[in-house]
Formats: C-alpha cells, structure tokens, sequence
C-alpha cells in the first residue's frame, strides 16, 4: 500500500523560523565577535548609548505597545476581559520600558537632567532604571522573572487539565508559545551569567557586559 507522508504546514515552518531566528542571530554575533575581538571597538559603538542597537530596542518595544493595544481591544470586543486587562498592561509596560530606554528623548530634545536624578542616577539621565537602588530590579530580578515565563510557561500551560476550559484558554493567551522561548531563555542566561560576575564588568569569555543591550533588544 501506497503511503503519503503528510504536507508540512505553513505555520509549521513560520513557527520554527521563528524559534530558530534567535539562535541564528547568537551564532552570528560570536562568530563576529571571534573574529573581530570581544570588545573591539565598532562592536562597542553599536552598543553605546544612542547606538543602533538602543534605537532598535526601542523601535521594536514600541511597536510591541502598539500591537499590545490591537489585541487588548480585539480581545474586550470578543469579552475575554482578563486576557485584554493583560495586554493593556504589557503594552503600558513596554511604553515605559521604550521610553526608559531613550530617556525619555532627553538627548533628542536637550533638557537637563534635574539635579534629584543627578545625585542617584549613575547614569546622571533622566531615567528610573539606572538608579542606583533599582539596579537589581532592573537588570536582574525583573528579566529574570520575565524570561522564565516566557521560556518555560508554555510548558505549564500544557499541563492544565483540558477539562479546566476557561482556565486554559486565558493561559494559552497570555503566555508565549513554545517557538519564542529562545527570546526569553537567551535573556536569562545573560542575566545568571552577568549577576555571577558579582558586578564586576569585564570581557570573560566571548561576553562583554555591554552585550545586554543585544539581549535587550532580542527580548
């Protein structure tokens, strides 16, 4: 008897150039890197503040707003009410973080830093995430928390029993699919990596501590 294997899926293929995507960008970066030099300068200049890198967290944070909006009136008008106060939220989240990241347009539009955010800023911009105290928040403990989720909640999504209906449909919009894990996963590994560095920001290996704005902007 004669067999057919079964046709792949066009949203089989779109979801794992999806997944592969982050992997592939890695790849790229330390094979760049290798050659050039961990911290050689033109990798620098692109991470600096006002680099391409920057500009490019921000353009796709603000897009990621935008869309978070869509969906967040999408699903009110279909009544899923839960999964739209969700994306309202992310989509204000990441608002802020887009505006944090530029702060706030102060070097596009020249005002000064007030002398408050001076004093506690090590930055000396105007931004929250660069203030001293908000450091571990920031940089460590709110990626951290994020990437896990995004990583790994699609994996305790799966495991809600199917007779609990309600529960795994507001689960299964919320939480990242599987095949953007790498976005996340790629964020706390960096994250682990750069905190087991206790604060001390140096080239080790093939990383360098700028290397957070690549991770950055992949999350």
């Amino acid at each position: 008897m004669e067999t057919r294997s079964r046709p792949i899926s066009y949203k089989f293929v779109l979801e794992t150039m999806v997944f592969i995507f982050p992997a592939v960008c890695m790849a790229l970066i330390v094979a760049m890197k290798l050659k050039l030099g961990v911290d050689n300068d033109h990798w620098g200049a692109l991470l600096h503040e006002d680099g391409i890198v920057e500009w490019l967290t921000f353009i796709f944070l603000f897009f990621a707003f935008l869309l978070s909006l869509v969906l967040c009136k999408k699903l009110a008008n279909t009544g899923e009410y839960l999964a739209s106060i969700f994306y309202f939220g992310v989509g204000c989240f990441c608002l802020f973080v887009a505006l944090e990241e530029i702060s706030y347009g102060q070097r596009i539009f020249g005002f000064e830093t007030s002398e408050y955010l001076k004093e506690i800023n090590d930055q000396q911009e105007t931004s929250i995430h660069n203030i001293s105290f908000m450091w571990l928040v920031s940089f460590y403990i709110g990626p951290f928390i994020v990437g896990m989720f995004g990583s790994c909640g699609w994996i305790f999504v799966k495991l809600i029993p199917l007779n609990f209906y309600r529960a795994r449909k507001v689960a299964e919009q919320i939480v990242p699919p599987w095949f953007v894990m790498l976005y996340f996963l790629t964020t706390v590994v960096f994250v682990v990596w750069d905190y087991r560095q206790e604060g001390e920001w140096e080239v080790i290996g093939i990383m360098w501590w700028m290397d957070h704005e690549v991770f950055e902007s992949l999350f």
